[in-house]
């Protein structure tokens, strides 16, 4: 597989103290971790209407080279069958509702 070493876009060169602050505020939330590999993906801050900046990522450069191995989505009445004899359901914590969850 080719790396993909991406370079930071001059826009969060700017923002880099605003990025920084993010990201350290995601690595206490444990939502990302210190990694040595050779793919990554810069960082974009984007300015929400309200003032305030969006941490975001571009996975352009590692979708090129991400074999996609897809699944049919389950249907929603075997769902609804499985959960039926469950009693416990967990409760999520969105602080940060744009992180996906695996």
């Amino acid at each position: 597989m080719t790396e993909t070493n991406s370079e930071l876009r001059q826009g969060t060169i700017a923002m880099r103290g605003t990025s920084n602050a993010e990201v350290q505020a995601l690595l206490e939330m444990g939502v990302i971790e210190v990694s040595n590999s050779p793919y990554n993906s810069p960082p974009v801050m984007i300015k929400k209407k309200r003032g305030t900046y969006h941490c975001c990522l571009e996975f352009r450069n590692i979708n090129k080279v991400t074999l996609f191995n897809v699944e049919p989505m389950p249907q929603p009445e075997d769902i609804f069958a499985k959960m039926s004899k469950d009693t416990y359901f967990p409760k999520l914590d969105f602080s940060k509702g744009y992180h996906q969850i695996f």
